[in-house]
Protein backbone atom coordinates (compact mmCIF):
# COMPACT_ATOMS: atom_id res chain seq x y z
CA UNK A 1 0.00 0.00 0.00
CA UNK A 2 0.99 3.64 -0.10
CA UNK A 3 2.20 5.15 2.85
CA UNK A 4 1.82 8.87 2.08
CA UNK A 5 1.52 10.75 5.00
CA UNK A 6 -0.34 13.56 4.89
CA UNK A 7 0.32 14.70 8.67
CA UNK A 8 2.81 17.50 6.87
CA UNK A 9 2.79 18.73 3.31
CA UNK A 10 6.73 19.02 3.67
CA UNK A 11 9.77 16.75 2.72
CA UNK A 12 11.35 19.18 4.64
CA UNK A 13 9.94 21.30 7.27
CA UNK A 14 10.99 24.78 7.93
CA UNK A 15 9.70 26.50 11.27
CA UNK A 16 9.52 30.21 10.57
CA UNK A 17 8.35 32.70 13.92
CA UNK A 18 7.93 36.31 14.75
CA UNK A 19 6.86 38.15 17.54
CA UNK A 20 3.72 39.32 17.72
CA UNK A 21 1.79 41.57 20.59
CA UNK A 22 -1.84 42.36 21.52
CA UNK A 23 -2.32 45.76 23.54
CA UNK A 24 -5.43 46.78 25.02
CA UNK A 25 -6.62 49.86 26.89
CA UNK A 26 -10.43 49.65 28.21
CA UNK A 27 -12.26 49.06 25.16
CA UNK A 28 -9.66 49.11 22.70
CA UNK A 29 -7.47 46.30 21.27
CA UNK A 30 -4.15 47.05 19.35
CA UNK A 31 -2.69 43.87 17.37
CA UNK A 32 0.17 43.89 15.66
CA UNK A 33 3.28 41.21 14.02
CA UNK A 34 6.73 42.29 13.58
CA UNK A 35 7.58 43.55 9.70
CA UNK A 36 3.35 44.26 9.63
CA UNK A 37 2.53 48.07 8.30
CA UNK A 38 0.73 48.49 11.50
CA UNK A 39 4.23 48.71 13.47
CA UNK A 40 5.11 51.69 11.20
CA UNK A 41 8.95 49.82 10.45
CA UNK A 42 9.08 49.86 14.51
CA UNK A 43 10.33 46.37 16.23
CA UNK A 44 7.48 44.76 18.51
CA UNK A 45 9.39 45.39 21.63
CA UNK A 46 9.66 49.43 20.49
CA UNK A 47 5.77 49.64 19.68
CA UNK A 48 4.72 47.67 22.98
CA UNK A 49 7.36 50.10 24.81
CA UNK A 50 5.42 53.13 23.02
CA UNK A 51 2.04 52.13 24.09
CA UNK A 52 2.70 50.86 27.49
CA UNK A 53 3.88 54.71 27.88
CA UNK A 54 0.55 55.66 26.50
CA UNK A 55 -1.32 53.10 28.89
CA UNK A 56 -1.67 50.13 27.53
CA UNK A 57 -1.29 46.62 28.82
CA UNK A 58 0.62 44.28 26.11
CA UNK A 59 1.58 40.56 25.82
CA UNK A 60 3.85 39.91 23.67
CA UNK A 61 4.59 36.17 22.07
CA UNK A 62 6.03 34.17 19.61
CA UNK A 63 3.47 33.50 16.76
CA UNK A 64 5.25 30.45 14.29
CA UNK A 65 3.78 28.95 10.91
CA UNK A 66 5.17 25.52 10.62
CA UNK A 67 4.06 24.11 7.40
CA UNK A 68 6.69 26.16 5.51
CA UNK A 69 8.12 23.91 2.18
CA UNK A 70 10.23 25.64 0.12
CA UNK A 71 12.98 27.76 -0.15
CA UNK A 72 10.13 30.71 -1.81
CA UNK A 73 8.27 30.12 1.38
CA UNK A 74 10.77 30.69 3.74
CA UNK A 75 12.12 33.70 1.77
CA UNK A 76 8.65 35.23 1.14
CA UNK A 77 8.45 34.64 5.64
CA UNK A 78 11.75 36.33 5.87
CA UNK A 79 10.88 39.55 4.36
CA UNK A 80 7.57 39.61 6.47
CA UNK A 81 10.74 39.24 9.33
CA UNK A 82 10.01 35.99 9.89
CA UNK A 83 13.24 33.92 11.40
CA UNK A 84 13.30 30.64 10.23
CA UNK A 85 15.18 27.29 10.65
CA UNK A 86 15.39 23.97 9.37
CA UNK A 87 14.23 21.33 11.67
Amino acid sequence: GNSICICSKCATNILCSRDCGTCTKGFITVFGCEGDSALSGFSVQTWKFYLEGQGYTCNVEKVTETDVCSSEDRKELEAKKYSCRVQ
